[in-house]
């Protein structure tokens, strides 16, 4: 059950309903996604493509499946945007010298002249988003994001349980 908060009172003894994570995640998702899109449009780019060509270009991954560990859509979307990046010119494939079953995606010229672009978009995004944010802010909002997805990956990959004594 979600709580509700008041508007009335001393905010000390409000209840914290305001801050339920997952509303107030999906609604800064939204707000990053929709500005990146605004964007990253001129240059003819989803927030999506744009990923791809980021973790291509910083050599984070170079396969479909790399990238959809790192961008988080299916594998099925992933070639789909792959495949679209392709037409318009901006990755290349290339058959793996070692295992003729890997494709490496590669980026043209083109997209790499388009990084520069890329990075002001993601620029002027994050600075519309965190106006009026302090850098003593921020830094806290970092430390709090950092402790929620440390909980949330020792909790999918808790440590192994200590072995039992022998009896």
């Amino acid at each position: 059950m979600l709580m509700q908060s008041s508007s009335q009172g001393n905010p000390a003894q409000q209840d914290i309903g305001h801050l339920f994570l997952a509303h107030r995640s999906v609604k800064l998702h939204n707000a990053v996604l929709s500005g990146l899109t605004r964007r990253l449009t001129p240059l003819g780019l989803t927030p999506v493509q744009m990923a791809i060509i980021y973790h291509c270009h910083a050599g984070d991954a170079n396969t479909v499946t790399g990238l959809s560990q790192l961008v988080p859509i299916a594998l099925a979307g992933m070639s789909r945007q792959v495949e679209q990046l392709v037409q318009k010119g901006l990755l290349d494939r290339q058959y793996s010298r070692q295992d003729r079953r890997t494709i490496h995606l590669l980026l043209t010229e083109e997209a790499e002249a388009m990084i520069p672009d890329i990075i002001q978009c993601c620029r002027e995004n994050e600075s519309m988003l965190l106006q009026g944010v302090s850098d003593e802010e921020k830094r806290a909002f970092i430390n709090v994001v950092d402790k929620i997805l440390d909980n949330f990956n020792n909790q999918e990959n808790p440590p192994p349980p200590p072995p039992r004594p022998k009896p």
